[in-house]
């Protein structure tokens, strides 16, 4: 529902939580998820994709002569927990985040982001690590610190890095095989 996009978008560009308790019941998935941290809203979410998917894949696939016009429901959800953006358009200018020279070993899942902070788990299934740029899109300009830790919440690495603008690039190394967790703060 567009309304519901509109209030999410607004819920999380300015931080108020007025209508929380609507968006839990009328907000997609990803929305769910970010404001009750219960991941079940997007593996539910995923299961449906998949079903879907599962459905009819020809149909999906090799029967397309114009794969623009593919509806897949729940790709919205794909989108938002790879950059924080699950509006339906395509050319939101809401992501917080978005990846280059990643490869389709890559996942990324944004927990939590605002004008001040970025919080991303990324697994990559490589057997080698890998440098990933990253863009971010809606933090403010100034001096922040990027950490990148594993599940143990030991630091992997940790450098200071300097936004001057929205989509400013940030590098890191990206281990293999290993969860870690990504702060911008």
């Amino acid at each position: 529902n567009e309304f519901w996009n509109v209030i999410e978008k607004w819920r999380f560009l300015t931080n108020n939580n007025s209508y929380d308790g609507l968006l839990k019941k009328y907000g997609n998935d990803y929305t769910k998820y970010k404001l009750s941290g219960n991941i079940e809203y997007l593996e539910n979410n995923l299961e449906r994709t998949l079903e879907e998917i599962r459905y009819n894949t020809p149909l999906r696939t090799s029967l397309v002569v114009h794969t623009d016009r593919v509806r897949t429901p729940g790709a919205n959800t794909l989108k938002a927990m790879l950059t924080g953006d699950g509006t339906n358009e395509a050319s939101s200018p809401y992501h917080a985040i978005t990846w280059e020279n990643t490869n389709r070993d890559f996942m990324a899942l944004v927990d939590n982001f605002d004008s001040k902070t970025l919080s991303v788990q990324i697994f990559s299934h490589s057997n080698e690590k890998y440098n990933v740029r990253a863009r971010v899109w809606l933090l403010d300009k100034g001096e922040y610190k990027l950490t990148l830790t594993n599940t143990k919440n030991e630091i992997i690495s940790s450098k200071n890095i300097n936004i001057t603008k929205a989509g400013d690039r940030i590098t890191f190394t990206l281990p293999a095989e290993e969860l870690v967790n990504l702060k911008v703060e």
